[in-house]
């Protein structure tokens, strides 16, 4: 993948581009790939959801934050599961499918 990214970068730049244009148009394409991925999942859109969630009430389980300032979840896999099973029912989130864990030790 170097070699596409400097031959895409240097061919942009050959057609009047600013230097970076493609590279930055490649790793936003990467970002937004890696988001739908994220999002099509059940488990990863709960996750998502759950970090949205600790991350604007401000407070978590054990109200520490990590060290790019995002909310964590602190508590045990049965805890997690309870709330991303919450989650799953407040938005209608499809949970019967094999990527959704059956019991906290399944993960």
């Amino acid at each position: 993948m170097v070699d596409f990214t400097l031959w895409g970068e240097t061919i942009s730049q050959a057609m009047g581009y600013k230097a970076n244009n493609f590279l930055t148009a490649y790793y936003n394409n990467i970002k937004f790939q890696i988001a739908e991925v994220i999002d099509s999942n059940p488990v990863g859109f709960a996750i998502k959801k759950l970090e949205n969630i600790l991350s604007n009430s401000g407070v978590n389980s054990s109200n520490h934050k990590n060290d790019h300032d995002k909310a964590i979840f602190i508590g045990t896999s049965a805890e997690l599961l309870n709330r991303l099973d919450e989650i799953t029912t407040e938005n209608k989130i499809g949970i019967f499918s094999r990527e959704w864990p059956k019991d906290p030790n399944g993960w």
